[in-house]
């Protein structure tokens, strides 16, 4: 079994109507995933997919680009909600924070947002003994 370390096919803003053919084909090529979060909405998505999908695991986060639009506090939710299980139907524990990091390169969120919200998952990270997924463009000085 391969395992595609970094995929979003859980977010409806990239797969719309197809997430399910998509799975089914990457399992039957021998392929798990590990589902990334990019933003609290995102994540919620991750979270949801791969409880009813076992060969999927979630990654939450917001990624740098949405920092503005995304309070880091809500991943904490999310994170600890799963972490406990929950009692509205299956839950799969987060594996990992992600995908997190400082991107200068478009500049979505301003700098101060960015690295604000890289340091309060880097915390939540630590504070839950969990591996970072980064993302890191134009910004490797500051990161």
């Amino acid at each position: 079994m391969l395992v595609d370390t970094h995929c979003h096919i859980h977010d409806s803003e990239f797969y719309h109507d197809n997430k399910e053919q998509a799975y089914q084909a990457s399992v039957k090529a021998g392929v798990a995933m590990v589902c990334v979060g990019t933003s609290v909405a995102s994540s919620q998505q991750a979270l949801e997919f791969c409880s009813t999908h076992a060969l999927a695991w979630p990654v939450v986060g917001v990624h740098p680009h949405d920092t503005k639009d995304n309070d880091v506090a809500k991943i904490a939710d999310l994170l600890n909600n799963s972490l406990k299980g929950s009692k509205n139907g299956p839950s799969t524990p987060v594996i990992a924070i992600g995908e997190i990091g400082l991107d200068y390169y478009y500049n979505h969120s301003p700098k101060a947002t960015q690295v604000a919200a890289l340091e309060a998952q880097i915390q939540l990270a630590l504070n839950h003994n969990l591996p970072i997924s980064f993302h890191v463009r134009d910004a490797f000085s500051d990161f």
